[in-house]
């Protein structure tokens, strides 16, 4: 059908160039217009078989141009709008102005050529139609008898566009999980070429000193003490990180019994205190006489007090102080951990329990706090920080066996 002349509105130069181009290649007669206003003055004063109209531009736009041009003209050249779409009601305004069909912005030359040849080949069918015969479209190259309604038709498309909408947006959803994944797996391993390349490093050059160097017992023992605290530290990184893959994917399970809470503090106080001792930093505990059984994982929990405890000695100056806390709560027990240190930025708080998020001062892989946000969840408990000038204080809760076993 190429032959025929083709009126393309566009106010970038560079697109009105590249789609004259294409046009003509593919054997149209090609006029062109900057602008809205522009156009319509051509269209009064020429003869267009088709005008492919930009949507948004200076003056007046493709939906004013077309509703102008369909209105003052007995007899209108096809109207096809150009639209990026970002918005389904653009066709609703495009049906609503009168325009005959719409191509989506960015197109392939090809998708221009089969479009243009579609809406022109219906024209030619409407125009061999009789009075109150069915009409005949053009479609994927076969000709089609429609008898509906045109309320009926439009509803229908219209209906089908709204489906093609939603799975629009499933797939972008989709992709966008796909995406964040992606970054979540890069993260990963750059945690772990970073996080991992230090303690390598030392492994090597302590166990080439032990391979290449006659040393003194004294100084082959503490290369020995330096390659296993670091395989500790790598261990400790490589379990974290299964730990957070585990809960990403929903994996992550914990195994409650029936546990006293005095003696989970008990043990936690017995693993920190000769950290915070180091430190000249005070750990004690405030608890109820009364001791709790919660139904909790102990090794779990311990994990969880291990991290807020290490993070309060590190952020705690020396001479300062940090207290483990019990407070009954209804169903659950709440336990805190509470520092007298430099404290949180308040634009930090809801931050700290993201992967990889560091305060900016000392070491670890950023994964602590995620880990105890998902285990203290996995317990259906709660975690969260009030901070201030005055320290820090992280609480989180757990259930009581005597609640859970009811439930």
């Amino acid at each position: 059908m190429a032959g025929e002349r083709i009126l393309l509105v566009e106010d970038s130069p560079t697109q009105l160039e590249a789609a004259r181009s294409l046009l003509e290649q593919r054997g149209y007669q090609v006029a062109t217009a900057h602008a809205g206003e522009e156009a319509f003055e051509m269209i009064r004063a020429d003869r267009f078989d088709l005008v492919l109209s930009d949507v948004i531009m200076p003056g007046i736009s493709g939906y004013e141009l077309c509703a102008r041009v369909k209105e003052d003209l007995a007899d209108p050249p096809i109207f096809v709008l150009l639209t990026t779409l970002a918005d389904p009601r653009d066709i609703v305004r495009g049906v609503e102005c009168g325009a005959d069909n719409y191509i989506t912005k960015p197109y392939t030359a090809d998708d221009l050529t089969a479009r243009i040849e579609q809406v022109i080949a219906n024209r030619e069918l409407r125009r061999r139609e009789k009075p109150g015969e069915p009409a005949r479209i053009s479609f994927l190259g076969e000709t089609y008898t429609i008898t509906s309604d045109p309320r009926q038709i439009l509803a229908l498309l219209l209906s089908s566009f709204e489906e093609l909408t939603r799975t629009n947006e499933a797939l972008q959803t989709s992709k966008q999980r796909a995406e964040a994944a992606t970054r979540a797996r890069d993260e990963v391993l750059a945690t772990v070429s970073h996080d991992l390349k230090n303690p390598l490093g030392t492994i090597y050059t302590s166990a080439s000193l032990l391979l290449e160097m006659p040393l003194p017992p004294d100084a082959q023992r503490r290369q020995l003490e330096i390659i296993k605290r670091t395989a500790g530290r790598m261990d400790r990184l490589i379990m974290d990180l299964l730990d957070v893959s585990r809960m990403e994917a929903g994996r992550f399970s914990v195994e409650p019994a029936p546990e006293s809470l005095h003696s989970i503090i008990a043990e936690s106080h017995e693993l920190l205190d000769p950290i915070a001792t180091a430190k000249t930093i005070s750990l004690h505990t405030d608890l109820p006489a009364a001791d709790a059984t919660v139904h909790a994982d102990r090794d779990r929990v311990i994990q969880v007090m291990s991290n807020l405890i290490g993070n309060a000695i590190k952020f705690t100056p020396a001479g300062g102080s940090i207290t483990i806390a019990v407070q009954p709560e209804e169903g659950m027990v709440r336990l805190s951990v509470i520092d007298t240190g430099v404290g949180i930025a308040e634009e930090n708080q809801n931050r700290i329990f993201d992967r990889f998020w560091h305060a900016g001062q000392g070491g670890g892989s950023g994964l602590g706090l995620a880990i105890a946000q998902g285990i203290v969840r996995a317990h259906n408990g709660r975690i969260w920080v009030e901070s201030g000038q005055g320290g820090t204080r992280f609480h989180f809760t757990l259930p009581l066996y005597a609640e859970a076993s009811r439930s």
